[in-house]
């Protein structure tokens, strides 16, 4: 990549909120479209002037004082897939969420969705199973996850978790 095609990653400003809903909406399905979502935390990638891709993201409290990072939503544009620019927006927005306190990151993907599947994979997250979410959290505390994650209409979503202290994950 030449220095003037070269992939700048940053924090979102308010005023491209329409140009990054337009970006999301003609790279994802109608529907993952529709239900696209900016949170407090958003970075971009902007290449040439154009943005390239998207990632939101959120802290929010686990039980027992742990701190949890959703990785929310990721999009890249058609043009630069495959040139490790989604990569490049999953770890700097799991360094700010470590930043920001978070021990556990989460993320729900679409199960046919294997090249982000693949991604957080190579990443060191572990696809949790729904008992490896209730031995972790309990019942409860399960529900509330699901809930934090939106993951309750995911239908045909995995979770996918991992420690950021690099530990093995699911602890038990």
């Amino acid at each position: 990549m030449s220095g003037s095609d070269a992939v700048i990653i940053r924090e979102m400003r308010e005023d491209e909120k329409s140009a990054v809903k337009q970006m999301v909406s003609s790279n994802l399905e109608l529907v993952e479209g529709w239900m696209f979502y900016f949170s407090k935390e958003t970075l971009v990638a902007e290449q040439n002037d154009q943005l390239v891709g998207v990632i939101t993201f959120k802290a929010f409290p686990l039980a027992g004082g742990r701190t949890g990072g959703l990785l929310a939503w990721a999009a890249t544009s058609k043009s630069v897939r495959g040139s490790g620019v989604g990569r490049r927006l999953y770890k700097q927005a799991a360094e700010r969420l470590a930043e920001l306190g978070a021990d556990e990151l989460f993320g729900c993907i679409e199960g046919l969705n294997y090249p982000s599947s693949r991604l957080v994979e190579s990443e060191g997250f572990n696809r949790l199973t729904a008992t490896n979410m209730f031995r972790r959290y309990g019942l409860f505390g399960t529900f509330a996850l699901w809930f934090r994650l939106m993951h309750i209409p995911d239908i045909g979503h995995f979770v996918w978790a991992k420690q950021v202290n690099g530990e093995a994950y699911p602890p038990t």
